[in-house]
């Protein structure tokens, strides 16, 4: 009787799969009869318009570049939110929106422009220029465009377009089965300086936090980048100081800085998705370093650094008897000089359509490769003689049009004693293929390969980091592989002229192995489909994409819900 119920259960639970699959495919269907409508609407647009004029030959970069041409007058306009000369946007909510925002000042686009009025004309410059500015959050658009040439001489015309950056934030997340909630004030061009100021609350399954942060990249009308952060949580808190100038072009000469970092906080361990054991984590990072290169030669770039280091974890047990881990991480205390070398070779793609909606994408497709070491030693006061080893690196393997495929990853370790101690090679391939303006394939293979990790360290697949058909947390290690495939579809739809609208059906597949520090069962491969909705904030400085999925788990434990819900702020699509 009891298998007879059980392989009933298994049926029907088999047929709720297939017909939540097959919800997936119907959305999936409708989307791709959406975004082909929408792309022969495109085309039969496209046959009615006359074709843009040309740029005029004496202004193409080559010609400008061939004549030696120098910089002239640079005239810099800065657009308000809206564009009241448009009729769809001539509407009294955007002239009240227009008129209450402080529009950027124009000596802070000016401080981050990589060239002046008399300098040699150089159409990489302009490039770099624009990205850097599009690296903004308060900026949704950046352009620098030569418009009059005579006598050797070139003007240039830098145009920006502002989103509005005051934002009272009232939001509700859920991943993984697991809600947090915020709420907070922002606003990311205080005064129109660029500057970031703001006070937030936020609620998650870790802890409940209120914080205050302030930063300036931009620092008294200078490159040098200011930041300060302040969090006061329930279980302990968290102060951070920073204060550096980046290499912030390619052709940079010179790097430093400095950032001290002081928290206490409860460090939790999962399996399937619930706590299994926790302990407390105190925790001081300071650095102190700088870096020189001989800039840009021959569209590389060789870089150098060295600093200090001082790194300290401390452990003690909770006050809950239940909770408490009857193993705590080792303290470690590292102090050590660092030197570190970085390797750039430059590669730039400008696309839309990608990893956000309509909005100009910057992808680095070049190949990058930086590592540092540095030494510790007991005698100078820390707990162990030992190599501190990190890396990272990005290579385009495929860059044809339409087509890109990314390798990128990072590595950590120490040596110590001769063995390597909490070590972990992160790795991911990306690939892109462009099927329509409007639709894209994407595929991406990640992976995580750890030895002897500290046991605060954990590796985790589940919600919010990876298999999003199952409960946060839901599977530990300390190796993972997690491949993930996506059809992505965006529309022309505008609602309001604020958000710009697409989708996604996906499929996920993945799993953990190894050593699981809260134990529990290793259940092997876990795979989940679903759908979703992305919206894109076009006129806003949060700068996010909201992700609202229904994911379907297709094996797991019996006792996880049957569909995940997951609605997420995420940097990209």
């Amino acid at each position: 009787m009891e298998t007879s119920r059980r392989c009933a259960y298994r049926i029907k639970a088999l047929g709720l799969m297939v017909d939540q699959f097959l919800k997936a495919a119907a959305i999936a269907a409708l989307l791709a009869i959406v975004g082909g409508v929408e792309e022969l609407r495109a085309e039969e647009s496209d046959e009615q318009t006359p074709a843009a004029s040309p740029a005029p030959d004496v202004l193409a970069a080559e010609r400008l570049e061939a004549d030696n041409a120098r910089i002239g007058s640079v005239t810099i306009i800065i657009n308000n939110i809206f564009d009241l000369d448009d009729p769809l946007e001539d509407r009294a909510l955007f002239r009240l929106a227009n008129k209450l925002h402080i529009r950027t000042r124009e000596n802070v686009i000016e401080s981050q422009l990589l060239f002046g009025e008399g300098d040699a004309y150089s159409k990489r410059q302009l490039d770099e220029s624009e990205r850097l500015l599009r690296t903004k959050r308060y900026l949704r658009e950046a352009t620098v465009s030569p418009v009059a040439y005579k006598d050797g001489v070139v003007d240039l015309e830098v145009n920006t377009y502002d989103v509005w950056t005051l934002n009272l934030g009232l939001g509700i997340f859920r991943s993984g089965g697991k809600n947090d909630t915020s709420a907070g004030l922002q606003e990311y061009n205080l005064l129109g300086t660029g500057a970031h100021i703001g006070v937030r609350y936020e609620s998650n399954v870790d802890r409940r936090t209120k914080s205050f942060e302030y930063s300036d990249e931009n620092f008294r009308r200078s490159l040098d980048q200011l930041s300060l952060a302040y969090e006061d949580s329930d279980d302990g808190f968290e102060r951070a100081v920073s204060f550096r100038r980046p290499f912030v072009s390619l052709d940079t000469r010179r790097s430093w800085g400095m950032s001290a970092l002081n928290g206490e906080h409860i460090d939790s361990l999962y399996d399937r998705g619930e706590i299994a054991q926790e302990f407390e984590h105190r925790r001081q990072y300071h650095q102190a370093f700088i870096g020189w290169s001989d800039g840009l030669q021959r569209h590389r770039v060789l870089r150098f650094s060295t600093g200090l280091v001082y790194d300290s974890h401390r452990f003690s047990g909770t006050d809950d008897p239940l909770l408490s881990a009857p193993v705590l991480p080792d303290d470690r205390e590292y102090a050590y000089p660092f030197f570190g070398v970085e390797l750039i070779r430059e590669q730039f793609e400008k696309a839309s359509n990608v990893d956000q909606i309509y909005r100009t994408e910057d992808r680095f497709l070049g190949s990058r490769l930086q590592a540092s070491v540095g030494y510790s030693s007991e005698k100078a006061g820390s707990t162990a003689n030992a190599i501190h080893l990190s890396g990272a690196f990005s290579h385009g393997l495929l860059t044809l049009p339409g087509k890109t495929l990314l390798l990128r990853g990072n590595f950590g370790s120490r040596i110590e004693n001769g063995e390597l101690r909490n070590a972990q090679l992160s790795s991911e391939l990306l690939y892109h293929q462009r099927n329509s303006e409007k639709r894209l394939f994407f595929t991406k293979l990640s992976g995580v390969l750890g030895r002897s990790l500290d046991l605060d360290n954990p590796l985790y697949l589940g919600g919010d980091s990876g298999l999003r058909g199952y409960p946060l947390r839901y599977q530990g290690g300390d190796r993972k592989l997690l491949l993930t495939i996506e059809k992505r579809f965006f529309t022309n739809w505008y609602p309001f002229r604020l958000f710009r609208i697409g989708g996604a059906v996906f499929f996920d597949a993945g799993r953990t192995w190894g050593d699981n520090p809260a134990g529990g069962p290793n259940l092997g491969l876990l795979t989940d489909v679903g759908f979703g909705l992305r919206i894109g904030n076009d006129r806003s400085g949060i700068g996010r994409l909201i992700h609202i999925d229904l994911a379907f788990p297709l094996n797991g434990e019996d006792d996880i819900d049957d569909v995940q819900l997951l609605i997420e702020a995420k940097r990209s699509f």
